[in-house]
């Protein structure tokens, strides 16, 4: 009689073992690793957010370099145009330049832009 009341018990305490593992541990077990996949997934989704940030601004800051540039290398030309005219004879306020000057200032404009767009645009 010992004997199957022995097992009886033996038989309880296997199914309430079994039966904690499957309804209790199990699912905590599943839940925990289920909230570090998401905590993963939410620093990689900030840190997408954050690169993509920081490259838009980049952006923006490569095009306001550009347009810097692009402004300086046009005053730079203008101002050599300027530096090198003299007035015509008898148009008072007329000025003119000869045309090598107009051709440097031509080219010097030329090469300023493309080292501004090779700088600057990407």
């Amino acid at each position: 009689m010992i004997s199957r009341y022995y097992l009886l018990g033996l038989a309880t305490v296997l199914v309430i073992a079994i039966s904690y593992y499957f309804v209790i541990a199990l699912p905590a077990h599943n839940a925990a690793l289920l909230q570090i996949e998401r905590d993963k997934f939410d620093v990689l989704q900030k840190e997408l957010a954050s690169r993509h940030a920081i490259e838009l601004q980049e952006k923006e800051q490569r095009k306001a370099l550009l347009n810097t540039c692009i402004s300086t290398a046009e005053a730079r030309s203008s101002e050599y145009i300027k530096l090198n005219r003299k007035e015509v004879r008898g148009k008072k306020g007329v000025y003119g330049a000869p045309q090598h000057v107009f051709d440097v200032a031509a080219r010097t404009k030329k090469d300023d832009l493309e080292e501004c767009y090779r700088k600057y645009e990407r």
